[in-house]
């Protein structure tokens, strides 16, 4: 968490630049981090549920959520997977049944709920 930010998300991790140097990649890398950052600052807590939501109403805490807003900011698409089919994945069984994230630009993972 970054003590200095004034919401206790803005501090996760952020995109980093791969070995390599893309032309585009840069500008994407700014504008995603940029999106996230405006999501994060955009959430709300609501006392009488217990849970952030979006200014939509949506939950922040279903990654289908933040992947879709993401995928659709950046003509991206929502990629999962379910529990099911993956009995590794170290997600708490019974509050979850899988995991959504965006891929843009056939680049760029960005697991928001991550």
């Amino acid at each position: 968490m970054n003590d200095e930010s004034p919401h206790p998300r803005l501090g996760s991790p952020r995109l980093h630049r791969r070995r390599g140097k893309h032309p585009h990649a840069r500008p994407i890398r700014h504008k995603l981090n940029s999106f996230i950052d405006h999501l994060i600052v955009s959430e709300v807590y609501d006392d009488a549920n217990g849970y952030y939501h979006f200014g939509d109403g949506t939950k922040c805490g279903i990654c289908a959520n933040g992947a879709t807003k993401v995928a659709r900011a950046f003509g991206g698409v929502v990629w999962g997977y379910s529990l099911e089919d993956n009995t590794t994945a170290a997600l708490e069984r019974g509050i979850c049944f899988g995991h959504d994230f965006a891929i843009v630009r056939d680049r760029w993972l960005v697991d928001y709920c991550g």
